[in-house]
């Protein structure tokens, strides 16, 4: 099996292989004071730069084609005056929360909308 994953850039709007089995789903949550929120009411802004794009995706991307009974998990941490670690392909900025990225199984869509 080959190490390379290759992406056609310019059609955005063609069928994906991994979105066929309609398993690609994300949940964002919100963390308060130990307390997760999911509401429809809540935003999360994740605003990144072009290199963080490519960074976290490429991140992701190494992550998806672990083996199976290794799933990712990573916290980051924002990035203070005296410390910044790159996580994921990223620094977090100093103003940002902590960020969890963990893969997680949903399932399919159609079962996530009953």
């Amino acid at each position: 099996m080959s190490n390379n994953i290759t992406i056609a850039l310019d059609d955005q709007d063609s069928s994906e292989t991994y979105s066929e089995s309609e398993r690609n789903s994300l949940q964002l949550r919100v963390g308060v004071g130990g307390q997760w929120y999911s509401s429809r009411d809540s935003i999360v802004d994740l605003s990144l730069s072009r290199e963080a794009i490519i960074g976290l995706a490429t991140a992701l991307l190494r992550a998806a084609h672990q083996p199976i009974g290794n799933p990712a998990f990573v916290e980051l941490h924002p990035s203070t005056p005296t410390h910044s670690t790159l996580a994921f392909g990223v620094y977090l900025h100093p103003k940002s929360c902590r960020r969890n990225i963990r893969e997680q199984d949903f399932g399919v869509l159609e079962r996530l909308l009953q």
